[in-house]
């Protein structure tokens, strides 16, 4: 894998030679994809909040005879 492997702030981790990044650890990828999830969660509910005030404002437009 190529990977170095050092001692920092008395924790032993993985860095990437040539990024020089430090790789997470299985607990901080956990928290991170929980993130992740979140606020993708959190942006189709704004999509689909936007969908819902654009067809209203359509059917405003068209009348109520309108369907979708």
């Amino acid at each position: 894998m190529g990977l170095v492997l050092r001692i920092t702030d008395s924790e032993l981790n993985l860095f990437d030679p040539k990024t020089k990044e430090r790789l997470l650890t299985s607990a901080e990828l956990a928290v991170a994809d929980a993130e992740a999830r979140q606020h993708e969660a959190e942006a189709r509910q704004r999509a689909e909040a936007e969908v819902e005030r654009l067809k209203a404002q359509l059917a405003r437009f068209q009348g109520p005879d309108a369907k979708f």
